[in-house]
C-alpha cells in the first residue's frame, strides 16, 4: 500500500520507479510480440509497450496529464517526466489530488513483479491460465481490483502469486489481441476468491517475435512435462474449485496415438471404435461414455481427456445430457454416488450422535466409578479403624486380672 507522508518517502518510490523504468528500457525482451497457444484451445497476442508500463507499475499517468503535472501528454513520456522531475512532481501532486489519485494501493506490489513480467518467463514457469468468467463468480470473496479476461500465473520466489492480467482489445481489432491491463501478488489462500468455478488451463506452445531487433523463439512443453502441469492444474482445483480444461492438448495427444496404431498397423478394431465414441462426444459437447473394460485398453493420457471432458461438460448448462435418447451413464452414476454419499453422511452423523451419547454416559458411569471408590477407600478405613479399636478392647479385657472380673459377675 502506497504510504507517502514525507518527502522521504516519495524519494523512496520515485527511486523505485525509475530503476524498472530504465530496467525495461535496457531489456532484451523489450516490444516482444507474445503468442500463447492455451491447451483449451485458445490462442492468445499480446505485448507490453511504452503505453502499458506506467500502468503494470500502478501510476495513473492520467491524473498527471490532466492537471498538467508533466508537460508530456502520452502514458510513457508522462511517467518518465514524473520520475525525472521529483521535486516539482512531488509539490504538484500534494496541490493538486494527492499522492493516492497516482499511486495505485498495490504499486510496491507491482513494482516487486515488473521485472519477472518484463521478462517473459519460460511457458514452464506459469502455474496455470485462467480464463475469467465474470458470469461464473460464485463467491463473494473476490481478490480487489482484478477484473481481466485471461490472468498469467506464476510464483516468486517467496512462493506468492504473481498475476499479469490481460484484457481484449477493441472490437475493431483482432479478438486473440491482448493488452497488459494489471499486475498483482497475492496469496495462494487468496486464489478461491478468483478462481472458483473458473476454467484453468495451461500454456502448451508460445511463439515469441521481436520486429526491432529480430528475436524469434518457439518452445512447445513436452509430454514428459504434460504431467506435471496437470497435476499442477488439479491441485489448484482441489484448492479453489477451478475447472481445468486442456482438451485441445489432449485431443492432439489421442490423434498423436490413434495415428501411431495406425501406422504400426495395429489391428484393433474396438480401440478404433473407442477413439470414434470419445471424438463423437467431444465434437457434439455431450458425456462420454465408455464401459468399465473399453476404459481399461486406453492410456492415462486418454482417460484424463475424458475425465476433464465429461466434468466441463457437468459444470455447464448447455450441455446436452442425451445421446441417441439415453440418459448419460456418468450422470446416473454421479447422482447415485451422490446419493450414497448422502446416506452415508447421515449414517456418519447418527453414529456420532450416538458415540456422543455414549461417550456422555461414559463419563457420567466414570464419574460415579470414581465416587465408588472413593467410598470404598472412606469404608475400608473405618473398617480398619472399627477393626482396630474392636482389637484393643478385646486385648484390654484379657489384661484384667481374672479376680476383678469374677467381682463382677
Amino acid at each position: 500500500m502506497v504510504n507517502i507522508k514525507i518527502r522521504a518517502d516519495y524519494d523512496c518510490l520515485i527511486k523505485k520507479l525509475k530503476e524498472m523504468v530504465e530496467y525495461y528500457e535496457k531489456s532484451i525482451t523489450r516490444n516482444n510480440r507474445i503468442k500463447m497457444y492455451l491447451a483449451n484451445g485458445d490462442v492468445i497476442n499480446y505485448t507490453i509497450t511504452n503505453h502499458n508500463i506506467a500502468h503494470l507499475l500502478g501510476v495513473n499517468t492520467q491524473i498527471l496529464v490532466s492537471n498538467k503535472i508533466v508537460s508530456s501528454t502520452d502514458s510513457y513520456g508522462a511517467l518518465k517526466d514524473l520520475i525525472n522531475d521529483p521535486y516539482g512532481t512531488y509539490n504538484a501532486i500534494e496541490k493538486f489530488n494527492g499522492f493516492g489519485s497516482v499511486f495505485s494501493l498495490y504499486i510496491e506490489d507491482k513494482i516487486g513483479a515488473f521485472k519477472k513480467q518484463i521478462d517473459n518467463p519460460n511457458i514452464l514457469g506459469y502455474e496455470f491460465v485462467c480464463k475469467y468468467d465474470r458470469s461464473r463468480n460464485y463467491t463473494e470473496k473476490e481478490v480487489d481490483g482484478l477484473t481481466a479476461d485471461y490472468y498469467l500465473a506464476s510464483k516468486d520466489e517467496n512462493d506468492n502469486i504473481i498475476l499479469l492480467g490481460l484484457v481484449s482489445q477493441n472490437e475493431e481489432y483482432d479478438n486473440d489481441v491482448y493488452i497488459p491491463q494489471t499486475t498483482r501478488v497475492i496469496k495462494e489462500e487468496q486464489l478461491y476468491g478468483l478462481l472458483k468455478g473458473q476454467e484453468i488451463t495451461y500454456v502448451s506452445k508460445s511463439v515469441i517475435n521481436n520486429p526491432y531487433n529480430g528475436y524469434t523463439s518457439e518452445f512447445t512443453v513436452k509430454n514428459i512435462d504434460t504431467y506435471r502441469l496437470l497435476e499442477i492444474l488439479y491441485s489448484y482445483q482441489n484448492m479453489t474449485g477451478a475447472i481445468p480444461n486442456t482438451i485441445k492438448n489432449h485431443t492432439y495427444q489421442m490423434k498423436c496415438l490413434s495415428k501411431i496404431i495406425s501406422n504400426n498397423k495395429v489391428q484393433n478394431k474396438e480401440l478404433e471404435s473407442i477413439f470414434e465414441k470419445i471424438s463423437y462426444a467431444i465434437s457434439n459437447n455431450i458425456l462420454i461414455n465408455l464401459e468399465e473394460e473399453e476404459t481399461e485398453k486406453l492410456d492415462k493420457s486418454i482417460i484424463d481427456l475424458i475425465k476433464e471432458h465429461n466434468d466441463k461438460c457437468l459444470s455447464s448448462s448447455k450441455v446436452d445430457l442425451y445421446s441417441k435418447g439415453e440418459f448419460s451413464k456418468v450422470v446416473e452414476d454421479k447422482d447415485r454416488y451422490r446419493k450414497e454419499l448422502e446416506n452415508i453422511r447421515e449414517i456418519l452423523q447418527q453414529q456420532k450422535e450416538e458415540n456422543d451419547s455414549l461417550r456422555k454416559e461414559n463419563e457420567q458411569l466414570k464419574e460415579k466409578l470414581q465416587m465408588l471408590q472413593i467410598y470404598e477407600q472412606h469404608f475400608n478405613i473405618l473398617f480398619k479403624q472399627i477393626t482396630n479399636i474392636n482389637n484393643q478392647m478385646n486385648q484390654t479385657i484379657d489384661d484384667i486380672p481374672q479376680e476383678i472380673r469374677d467381682l463382677k459377675r
